[in-house]
Parts: C-alpha cells; structure tokens; sequence
C-alpha cells in the first residue's frame, strides 16, 4: 500500500507578504519610471539662431556691439514647420515682437534674446532686438539681492504676542457681515483708463488678430529698452565664397563672434544640460584617431569613386620575365580645417562624434557612434567637392539641440549647397541617422 504524505511548504506567511510587497514597489517603481520617460508634447515651440557681432579680435567675452536672430523651425502640435515662413501675415509668427529666445551654448543657458523688430533684406527674414548674457543677469540678480539687504530693516521685534484680555475688560463686539460688505474691484473701471502703451506697426499687425498664438513672452511686453543691430550685409566676393556660420557676409569690419541655438517656448525651454561627453585626455584621443580614420576611407572612397588616384603609367619596351609592375599607392588623405566633437545626446553613456573636414577640394561630413566595446562606428557620412555642390551638399554643424522639448538632443546642420543652404535637424541612432525635418532653400 503506498502512503502518499503531504508535505508543507517551508513558505511562511510572513515571507508571502514580504514577497508580494516587494513585487508591488517593484511595479511602483515601473509605473513611475514609465510615466517619467513619457515626456509631454511641446504645442508650440521655435528654434531659432542667434548671432553676435564684433570688431574682429574681440573675443567671446567681449561685449557684442550688434546681433541679429534668425528663425529656423517651429513644431506646432509635433509637427515641424520652416519657421521662417510659418503664420507670416506677413512677418513669421517667430519674429513677433516681445518674443523672448533662450540662448543655449552646447545645452546650456547662455543668455536671453528679446525680439523687437522683425526685418526683411533679400527674402531672409530675420529679428533684432535685446541680448543679456547669463553673466549680466547673474550680475544684475546680486546687486538687486545686495540692495535688499542694505534696506532691510535690521530692529527685529520678534513674533507677534497674542494678549488676553484682563478680568473686567470687554472685547469688542463681533463684526456684522452687512458692516463691512465685500467688494471686489474692477478689472476694467471707465473712470480709470490704463496707461497707454507705445505701439508699433509691426506689434499692431500680430495683435490685431486675437487667435494668433504667442511663443515664450518676457514680462515687459513688445517693449524693448535697447536694440542690437546687425552689422550691414554685403554679398559674397568669389561665387565660389560660401558663408559660413562662423562668417557671416557683413564686411570685414564685424564678424560672428559667438553662434547659439535658441529656443523660445511658452512652457518653458525645459531642463537643460552639457552635452558634452565627459571624456578623460587618453579616451578622446584614441576616438578623436579612430573617427578620422573613418573620415579618411569615406574620402579615400569618394577619390576612387570618381577616378580621383592617377593610373600607373606605363613605361615602353619589354617586361622582365618574374617581374611584375607595382600599382601606384593612392595618395594619402591630408585633412585641413578638422573639427571632431563628441556628444552624450542621449544620456546614454554613448559617444557620438561629429567630425568636419576638408581634403583640398572635398568636403566630409562624419559622424559616428561608439559600440559596446567604446569604439566609433559610423553611422552617417556624406562626401563632396566644390564642383558637385549642386548634386551633393556638404554638410556643417551648427551644434547640439533638444528640439521638442522631450530631454534628447538632436543635431541641426546647414546644408550648403551651390549658391544656397538650407537647415536640417537629425537624430542620431545605433543604426543611422534619420532626418526629422528639412527647411526650405535660402538663396543669400
């Protein structure tokens, strides 16, 4: 006969409990880490560029003696427009007056723009305005904090001492509501008219329409207290001169001294940081090799591509028999003007580099991204030369930015082609490096 016995398991109730405890903060923690990852939708929202000008040799900490701000893109309900062209009525809804841009250098906050004059010259719409830099309102904030302290009043009388009344006193009687009847004031009283403010023909063309939307707003209004202008535009030498963001046509007596990318938002620019990769001397070093390496097999490539390495020659008369005739190497890629920067867009503790360059006549454009072994693979490259321009754009970096406003950071490059340019905003991925959006032509 077999006894079949059964056995209790070793699991209390008190480590049932502990184990479904345990799973529940464990799905606490999922759900809040989910819901913090989806980032809410920017309804509006521009990019813009901001330049400073300069005499020439004034460095970057100098004061700028003219600015300029030039839009790029607005997303509206997440999707990209030109904001160059967007709600033009017929200055774009990006150039409004008293609309505010945050200057962002590599992420970080580097000052403010307050647009106060929108301005059209050869179909490139552009704004003028107010610049304060970070460091002028850090300055400002602790001298207004320095006056408060010299007025604040230095006798302390302590806290308020609450008193009762002696044996005998009376207190007063209380308060009937129909003694004190409560009023609420106007906002709009007939006897008292507000101040009238100054209005601009371009401020009474946006306000004219009720239903236009307002990007980031400053608290004085469309009125700015000093106005920055741009220095005069003056058209290209060569036709082959193409300007850069660097150097902008304005003369050889001004030059861009400093470029940001800036955003101007009604919800605010969002949580900002570096995107620089904080990267040790020996690690951006050896990437810094490894994607120039990169960089010079995508030209090596492109020269052979196109015949660029001459043929042997061939010299008359009889081979020696064993003896074969030895190929002419290609020559060796010679890279001027290398730029290579490298990014943590997406927080992810992944380099992506940026490499820009020239090779006599031939443009590159790299960029890479490390692998689980740290090394930089490629994930995007385009190559061309001056006299292909029209088929093949070269590509420059204007820098790092977050674009909608969801914390990753996406790259923005101008595409210069030949006698034009045009914006370009991408997101660099494992796999590739796909374009979210793309501007019109610019014809300067």
């Amino acid at each position: 006969m077999t006894v079949l016995l059964r056995t209790r398991s070793p699991k209390s109730p008190l480590y049932r409990k502990l184990v479904l405890a345990v799973t529940c903060a464990a799905l606490l923690a999922a759900g809040i880490l989910a819901h913090a990852q989806r980032k809410r939708s920017h309804q509006l929202r521009a990019l813009a560029l901001v330049e400073l000008y300069g005499p020439p040799g004034a460095g970057v900490t100098a004061k700028p003696t003219g600015a300029k701000l030039l839009p790029v893109a607005i997303l509206v309900n997440d999707k990209w427009y030109d904001a160059a062209s967007y709600d033009a009525t017929p200055r774009p809804l990006a150039l409004d007056p008293g609309t505010v841009y945050e200057a962002l250098a590599n992420g970080e906050p580097a000052g403010f723009f307050t647009v106060g004059l929108a301005r059209q010259e050869k179909g490139e719409w552009f704004g003028v305005g107010e610049w304060k830099s970070r460091a002028e309102i850090e300055r400002a904030e602790k001298a207004a904090a320095a006056r408060r302290e010299k007025t604040r009043p230095v006798a302390d009388e302590g806290p308020p001492v609450l008193r009762r009344p002696k044996s005998g006193e009376t207190g007063p009687p209380p308060h009937k509501q129909e003694d004190h009847p409560l009023t609420v004031p106007d906002k709009a009283q007939p006897d008292r008219p507000a101040p009238a403010s100054p209005v601009t023909p371009s401020a009474s063309a946006g306000a004219s329409d009720p239903d236009r939307p307002t990007l980031r707003r400053g608290g004085g209004g469309s009125q700015v207290s000093a106005t920055l202008e741009p220095p005069p535009v003056t058209a290209p030498k060569a036709a082959g001169d193409h300007p850069t963001l660097a150097k902008r046509p304005g003369g050889p007596a001004f030059q861009a001294a400093q470029v940001f990318l800036a955003v101007s938002d009604p919800d605010g620019t969002g949580p900002t940081r570096s995107y620089a990769f904080p990267w040790k001397a020996e690690e951006e070093r050896a990437l810094k090799a490894k994607t120039i390496a990169l960089a010079e097999a995508e030209v090596a490539k492109y020269r052979a591509a196109r015949g660029g390495a001459p043929p042997a020659k061939q010299t008359p008369g009889k081979q020696t028999p064993g003896k074969r005739t030895a190929k002419k190497a290609a020559p060796a890629v010679k890279f001027e003007n290398v730029q290579v920067t490298g990014y943590d867009l997406a927080l992810d503790n992944n380099v992506e580099l940026v490499v820009t360059a020239t090779a006599a006549d031939v443009f590159v454009t790299l960029v890479a991204r490390t692998d689980l072994e740290f090394t930089p693979q490629k994930v995007f490259a385009v190559v061309t030369d001056k006299d292909h321009l029209d088929a093949i754009p070269r590509m420059e970096l204007v820098g790092p930015i977050d674009a909608d406003g969801k914390g990753r950071g996406e790259l923005l490059f101008r595409i210069v082609g030949e006698g034009s340019y045009r914006y370009g905003l991408y997101r660099v991925l494992r796999d590739g490096m796909p374009e979210l959006w793309r501007s019109g032509v610019y014809e300067p």
